[in-house]
């Protein structure tokens, strides 16, 4: 088993009563060729190990800020 450090210490992750959540933003850097690769690996390994992994651009982070909270908030359960 991976520590979230191992797999990449600049992973955002959160956990919280028991979920085990990554949210990464990928930024234009991680669209060059040896990003790419290290971020699909260390997506694999992360589903691999239970996590689910939620992924957002910048537009989504500027544009849509309120569908990430609404997903996030689903993903640990709460309702609103």
């Amino acid at each position: 088993m991976y520590a979230p450090a191992e797999l990449d210490p600049d992973l955002a992750l959160r956990a919280r009563a028991g979920h085990l959540i990554a949210i990464e933003h990928e930024g234009a850097d991680h669209f060059a060729g040896h990003r790419v690769a290290r971020d699909v690996h260390r997506y694999t390994r992360l589903v691999d190990l239970g996590w689910r992994v939620y992924r957002y651009t910048a537009n989504d982070v500027y544009q849509r800020p309120a569908r990430i909270v609404a997903e996030i908030t689903r993903a640990l359960g709460h309702n609103r």
